[in-house]
């Protein structure tokens, strides 16, 4: 999926682009093939993405209380005007940001999580059906010139990495051509989850709090509170990998155990550049890092059976 979304992004015209070049070090040509051919020809959807969750978004926008109805008054007033004002927009957004950043880190993140969902659900679902309800578009517009103002938190970039590599001295020598033959056929694939989020139950928090607090104590190590989110955003993206869910469905315990490791541990080194630090409290020592994902594990297996029952 990641060879898909990296090619399919270079792909993209723009002003000055001529070409693009692609140099991957991992993968094979079987790979590449592997990665296109469910997306080959044609891709439809399971089922019908329903418009009604567009409400359920909002619903749960507004239970943060981070803007209200006065502000997408205010905001669309001005944004439908016949000529509207950036500082009069920025007048309206500009207090909401600023409530947005006194809020708990995980509201942050859920709050932006959602709001993000909902602007992309509108503007799926109102180019193939019309949207009578003022109050969405209203939102829409709203959150669409909000969520710039929304900052990502900034992690520490693992700057020393660049020293260790001398570009100067890479040579490209080509090895061999390979075509590769992609069937015909169709796959389905579900609609995106919109609206999700990334709350966390009072059992998660709990049971993350756990793993945190056995690493501190066991290895004197200093994973804070404010780390449970990427630890739960890695767990995420583990439980969505397919081919793990498969194993997990008809595999022995020991593939079961190797799939996980090898889908937790790529999934891990995505966080490098937005989580540098708590990447390097887990991966600079071996014994952190293997208690880790054998807890890791643990949760994620539980969190299948209960998922079950």
């Amino acid at each position: 999926m990641a060879c898909v979304q990296t090619l399919s992004r270079l792909n993209r015209t723009t002003a000055g682009k001529e070409e693009t070049f692609v140099l991957d070090f991992e993968n094979s040509a079987e790979d590449i093939e592997k990665g296109f051919q469910p997306f080959y020809d044609r891709v439809t959807l399971s089922k019908e993405t329903d418009p009604n969750q567009l409400y359920n978004i909002r619903t749960d926008l507004d239970k943060f209380a981070i803007h209200t109805a006065a502000d997408l008054e205010a905001f669309a007033k001005q944004w439908f005007a016949a000529k509207p004002k950036l500082e009069l927009l920025q007048g309206v957004t500009n207090p909401v940001a600023k409530t947005w950043q006194a809020q708990p880190e995980e509201d942050k993140v859920d709050y932006k999580s959602k709001a993000r969902d909902f602007v992309k659900l509108y503007a799926f679902i109102s180019h193939l059906v019309p949207l009578r309800d003022t109050g969405l578009e209203k939102l829409f517009v709203f959150l669409r010139f909000l969520l710039p103002l929304l900052p990502a938190k900034k992690g520490e970039g693992p700057l020393e990495v660049l020293g260790m590599v001398d570009m100067e001295k890479l040579a490209v020598r080509q090895k061999e051509k390979k075509d590769i033959g992609l069937k015909r056929g169709e796959t389905k694939v579900d609609p995106l989850n919109y609206g999700g989020g990334a709350a966390l139950s009072e059992e998660e928090r709990e049971a993350l709090s756990k793993i945190i607090e056995d690493l501190n104590t066991r290895f004197n190590t200093s994973f804070s509170e404010d780390e449970i989110m990427v630890i739960k955003q890695l767990e995420k993206k583990i439980s969505e990998d397919e081919a793990l869910q498969q194993q997990l469905k008809n595999g022995a315990p020991h593939a079961v155990a190797a799939t996980f490791r090898q889908v937790a541990e790529d999934a891990f080194e995505d966080l490098v550049n937005d989580n540098f630090k708590f990447y390097k409290k887990v991966s600079d020592d071996e014994e952190v890092s293997k208690e880790f994902f054998a807890r890791l594990f643990e949760w994620y297996l539980n969190g299948h059976a209960k998922k079950k029952a």
